[in-house]
């Protein structure tokens, strides 16, 4: 619940996990702070 736009933190989301999968993704951006926000929506 950090996501402070949900709607267009879970679309990029949505683009990534497609293009590279979730847990690449939870990889690659989970030292970012948007990118702790694309996962917290899940």
């Amino acid at each position: 619940m950090l996501a402070n736009k949900p709607n267009l933190s879970y679309r990029l989301h949505a683009a990534i996990g497609h293009q590279y999968g979730p847990q690449r993704c939870v990889a690659n951006l989970r030292p970012s702070a948007i990118g702790a926000t694309w996962f917290t929506i899940d």
